[in-house]
């Protein structure tokens, strides 16, 4: 085995499991772990490989923990947990192979989205993600990280649970690494952080649970409940401090949908949900008389843009331009009307115009001698075709009145056809 401390850092191109799988490119570091994106070439398919740093393996009993806790983590099977398919180690460095999802992270889904949008989004990502964490709870794991970039998506608007188990074996061992621990070595980012966690307290589900309601907050606010220039800042005021009340910074929100989301954020853990699925369905059942008094929420929107976090200002103006969408479809809808109906008239008329100048070109023809004068002369004005139309055809060679009216009658129908089908298939179709 070779030393894990004189080991290759930088793993992009190195195969591993006797070829199976050939690292290609990684996609992100941190302070515990690498994570490399590998093609299986067994499966044919890309996975996730997670390493830890080589600083974090020279003491042989936390690389024993990991190796245990990392084999358990491969038997959760859950439809919206990240799968873990295998553990192995490379020279001397044990790692994970992970699903690899392509459809972004919770933040890049609804980080610049409307309040509407994230309304309705609620109603898939929330559930199945409440349903992951209760899972790993039942299972005996504790995520203690839940935050938007740890729920990612799937290409089919699925959501997923990621980053469990393995940075919680690794953070469990580490202390003072900044804003990713506590003082006592706790998994969380500061930002999203249970107090019983902060404070040093006995903790359990909660935890998540709370991260869970902070993360909605978020999404909604456009901002963290508690935000300070230090992480020490923020974890003081997660224990002391209570969220701005989402009513000060957005308008339309259910009294009862804000007090739920601000009961997950409870101080005290036992004023939260008994679990995520409860505080879930208990969201969802609040933003109810919001979807009956508008399917698309339109009236729900954000007060002020200074109080959003500025990657996410400049997308408001969908709130206010949603308002008069549904009036801009109805007045499309009577445009295309009008000018169906107008198209209609024109197929008809003309050709019906058309059809009685050549039948009265005909009838003056053969028996214009047996009409009485004032009648002849109207007829004959009748008969004759525009003078336009006359010349141009005369000059074609076509002198004979009534075979200009045969052609304008033969072209007639032929554009009146061409007209009627252009209605039907370009405009009627596309209503």
């Amino acid at each position: 085995m070779v030393d894990p401390s004189i080991a290759k850092e930088n793993w992009v191109g190195v195969e591993l499991c006797a070829g199976r799988y050939r690292v290609t490119e990684q996609l992100g570091s941190g302070g515990m772990a690498f994570v490399y994106r590998a093609h299986d070439g067994r499966l044919e398919s890309d996975v996730v490989l997670k390493v830890p740093r080589r600083a974090m393996l020279t003491d042989p009993a936390f690389v024993e923990r990991f190796r245990a806790e990392i084999r358990s983590l491969v038997k959760l099977r859950h439809p919206h947990v990240v799968s873990v398919l295998d553990v192995d180690e490379h020279e001397g460095i044990p790692f994970a192979v992970m699903q690899l999802l392509s459809g972004g992270t919770l933040l890049d889904r609804f980080g610049k989205a409307s309040v509407p949008e994230i309304l309705r989004g609620l109603n898939q990502w929330l559930p199945e993600i409440a349903k992951a964490i209760d899972f790993l709870h039942k299972q005996g794991f504790i995520h203690r990280d839940i935050k938007p970039e740890n729920i990612l998506f799937d290409e089919h608007s699925h959501a997923f649970l990621s980053d469990f188990g393995v940075v919680k074996t690794v953070l469990a061992e580490q202390q003072g690494e900044g804003r990713a621990l506590t003082q006592n070595g706790i998994l969380g980012t500061p930002e999203y952080m249970a107090p019983e966690m902060i404070l040093g307290q006995d903790f359990d589900g909660a935890v998540d649970q709370y991260a869970l309601g902070v993360t909605v907050y978020e999404l909604l606010a456009k901002r963290r409940p508690f935000e300070a220039e230090t992480g020490t800042a923020v974890l003081v005021a997660h224990t002391r401090d209570e969220p701005p009340p989402l009513d000060t910074i957005i308008d339309g929100l259910p009294p009862d949908f804000i007090s739920t989301l601000h009961r997950a954020m409870a101080k005290n853990p036992t004023d939260r949900f008994v679990d995520c699925e409860s505080f879930c369905r208990e969201m969802i059942q609040r933003l109810k008389p919001v979807e009956h008094e508008s399917r698309d929420t339109r009236h729900v929107t954000r007060r002020s843009e200074t109080t959003f976090d500025k990657d996410h200002r400049g997308h408001d103006g969908d709130n206010e331009t949603s308002a008069s969408s549904e009036q801009n479809l109805n007045s499309s809808k009577q445009a295309r009307l009008r000018f169906v109906i107008a198209a209609v008239v024109a197929a008809l008329v003309f050709p019906l115009w058309v059809t009685i100048g050549s039948c009265v070109a005909i009838v003056w023809t053969r028996h214009s001698q047996l009409l009485p004068d004032f009648l002849s002369k109207y007829l004959d004005a009748l008969a004759t075709p525009p003078a336009a139309l006359s010349g141009m055809l005369t000059r074609l060679g076509a002198k004979d009145r009534n075979i200009q009216w045969g052609i304008l009658f033969v072209a007639t129908v032929a554009v009146a056809k061409l007209l009627a089908d252009w209605v039907g298939l370009a405009s009627w179709l596309r209503w």
